[in-house]
């Protein structure tokens, strides 16, 4: 896998977005419903960003072993890439090897908590409309094709297990329903 096309600050504002809004910090959601369709269309974005996350971790760990087998004179070490020079002292560059740990630690924990939701969810009929609607981004006419039904029922279903992913995914959305 090629990771050069990503900066750590590109896959930082990436993994930043996803958890942001797994926990409803940006506002961008006005209903649970919106907010599970979200999480499941960014389900593969942060699979994907917790695995450059970890090869950025593995890249920082093997350039932390190579300065702790230089003798520096200065608590700088200058790091070279394509023609840039990156300063890191020791402690700075453990701070962001650790920073990086919590992200991942963090998107495992959340990317866990929705697969134990839809693995609530895998014994229905028509489970695999979440999985081609959302994270394929298939239509509903090659969905019907595919689980040989109307695309109404598509559309129907689609819908019905959105709401109960979501009861799943914000237990208080529940409370929120019996108390309004």
């Amino acid at each position: 896998m090629d990771t050069q096309k990503y900066t750590n600050k590109d896959i930082n504002e990436i993994a930043n977005l996803v958890l942001a809004r797994l926990n409803n910090n940006t506002g961008f959601f006005n209903s649970y419903y919106k907010k599970t369709e979200d999480i499941l269309r960014n389900y593969n974005r942060m699979k994907k960003s917790i695995e450059l996350l970890e090869n950025t971790l593995l890249e920082l760990k093997k350039e932390k072993e190579k300065i702790a087998s230089t003798i520096v004179k200065s608590n700088k070490v200058v790091l070279k890439e394509k023609d840039l020079n990156y300063y890191y002292t020791d402690e700075t560059l453990e701070n962001r090897i650790n920073e990086l740990k919590q992200l991942i630690i963090k998107g495992r924990a959340e990317l866990r908590f929705i697969d134990s939701c839809l693995s609530e969810l895998e014994k229905d009929r028509y489970f695999d409309i979440l999985k081609f609607w959302y994270m394929e981004g298939k239509t509903r006419e090659w969905i019907s094709e595919e689980l040989d039904c109307d695309v109404r029922t598509i559309t129907r279903n689609r819908k019905r297990l959105i709401n109960e992913l979501s009861y799943l995914l914000f237990p208080q959305n529940i409370i929120d329903k019996m108390s309004s």
